[in-house]
């Protein structure tokens, strides 16, 4: 399953609920709006997720690399054009 919301000036935070049950999604790409807040940890958590592109928003804060995360699957990742600080998660990142 893939999303694609891109360049569409959406200006709010990502709420959990709709896309965290969302089990089978393997590509998610929000470019080009204007989410905002933390990095929901929850992103980092779907199993499939091969794809994940956030670029081009206003997110702000840490990026999450906690070792409460289950490991994860991704395989490309743009952070790009936020405003967001600390290290990269990799696979197997413990704290």
């Amino acid at each position: 399953m893939t999303i694609h919301v891109i360049s569409n000036s959406v200006a709010r935070t990502i709420h959990t609920a709709a896309f965290q049950n969302l089990q089978n999604l393997r590509q998610l790409n929000l470019s080009l709006n204007h989410f905002g807040g933390e990095l929901p940890t929850w992103l980092f958590e779907l199993p499939h997720l091969k794809i994940l592109d956030l670029s081009n928003n206003l997110f702000e804060g840490s990026i999450p690399t906690s070792s409460s995360l289950k490991p994860f699957a991704l395989e490309i990742l743009d952070l790009s054009h936020n405003h967001l600080s600390g290290e990269l998660p990799t696979a197997g990142t413990t704290d």
